[in-house]
């Protein structure tokens, strides 16, 4: 259900009750460790490979999540690292045909540089553990 509404959202997007083709937008998973980030990656590129390139954790801790979080001079520096701006520039280059997603908690601490890097395609999902105990007893 929930995979079929974000295919309905990557599609079409509402316009005073028009409908129009939705631009090619950016979406960060933004989690804690151990969430279950592989297996959502694993169903996003299996099931909507044709509109979209979904990655899990690309550059894994390059994103340099403890120095970052909630340090300005820390990202404006992260932004010009070379692993980095290599893969803002892959994102870029993803959007002129499909939409982009990324899952894995170390982006965490780069919403701001995501923001500023790509405006309104941005698009922050939160998304929490809870694991349900119950399932697990016999």
């Amino acid at each position: 259900m929930a995979l079929d509404l974000l295919r309905f959202y990557i599609l079409v997007s509402s316009n005073h009750g028009r409908c129009r083709v939705a631009m090619q937008t950016v979406t960060f998973f933004i989690t804690t460790a151990r969430s279950g980030t592989q297996s959502l990656h694993a169903a996003l590129q299996t099931v909507y490979s044709d509109l979209l390139v979904a990655e899990h954790e690309p550059i894994r801790y390059a994103y340099a999540p403890k120095q970052c979080l909630r340090d300005p001079a820390a990202l404006a520096a992260l932004r010009i690292k070379p692993v980095v701006r290599q893969h803002l520039d892959h994102i870029h280059e993803v959007l002129r045909h499909k939409s982009y997603v990324e899952v894995g908690f170390p982006a965490f601490a780069t919403a701001p540089l995501l923001a500023e890097e790509f405006g309104t395609r941005l698009r922050l999902v939160q998304l929490v553990r809870h694991p349900c105990g119950w399932l697990l007893r016999s």
